[in-house]
């Protein structure tokens, strides 16, 4: 039997010894509250349910260029996605005005509501990132 304070035991070590040293996070949707971006759409009189459809077109087109060893910057590929989607609908000013608009959102976009105690709880585990 493991005794509790000694922790969990393995072939590896205790879970202390395997607790890992670096964390990467996925920023949009994981850290970040995407809700908002649907009002952008709606402000440039798009459907708001589109800002869903439109995010993971660009996340799996993203992830398909960058196992081709095709990287564009992000902004410049979420651009590119949002002048095709939105290119054939009646909008309430130019695409090009459009476009900026949405990506705009980006720079307004806050963390979730957890995201900063569970950081802090990270950091004092020894975690960095």
């Amino acid at each position: 039997m493991v005794n509790p304070a000694e922790g969990i035991r393995s072939e590896r070590g205790t879970a202390a010894d395997r607790r890992p040293t670096v964390l990467v996070f996925d920023v949009n949707e994981t850290l970040s509250d995407m809700a908002p971006l649907a009002d952008r759409f709606a402000e440039i009189d798009a459907d708001p349910g589109l800002a869903r459809t439109w995010f993971a077109s660009l996340l799996r087109d993203g992830f398909a260029l960058a196992v081709s060893d095709v990287n564009p910057s992000f902004g410049a590929l979420a651009g590119e996605q949002l002048q095709v989607l939105l290119g054939s609908l009646d909008l309430n000013r130019d695409l090009d005005d459009a476009v900026a608009d949405v990506l705009g959102g980006f720079a307004e976009l806050r963390c979730h509501p957890d995201v900063a105690v569970g950081i802090h709880a990270l950091s004092a585990l020894g975690c960095a990132w």
